[in-house]
């Protein structure tokens, strides 16, 4: 199956990633984080075989292109205060 799967690199979406991943499962996945650690997730992630781009749940344009052939859709793309995040991004997501 191939699954697309927005917040790829957080915490459930990554754990998810891995999972889909050993059980033959084909990964498309957006993510919106930065860092070294995040940037070393994202590479092992990749080294898996996950095929992992930089987007946003609030910009479409930023993954339009990438539901063709898509089986399901896994939502795990969050916001919330103790990571930093602003009041008006919350409300945004």
């Amino acid at each position: 199956m191939r699954i697309f799967v927005t917040g790829a690199t957080g915490f459930v979406g990554g754990h998810f990633v891995e999972r889909a991943l050993a059980r033959g499962h084909q990964i498309v996945g957006i993510y919106n984080s930065s860092g070294p650690q995040k940037q070393a997730f994202r590479e092992y992630l990749k080294s898996l075989g996950a095929e992992l781009h930089p987007g946003s749940i609030l910009d479409t344009d930023s993954f339009a292109g990438l539901f063709a052939n898509v089986d399901c859709v896994c939502h795990f793309a969050a916001a919330f205060r103790e990571s930093g995040v602003d009041d008006a991004s919350i409300s945004a997501v």
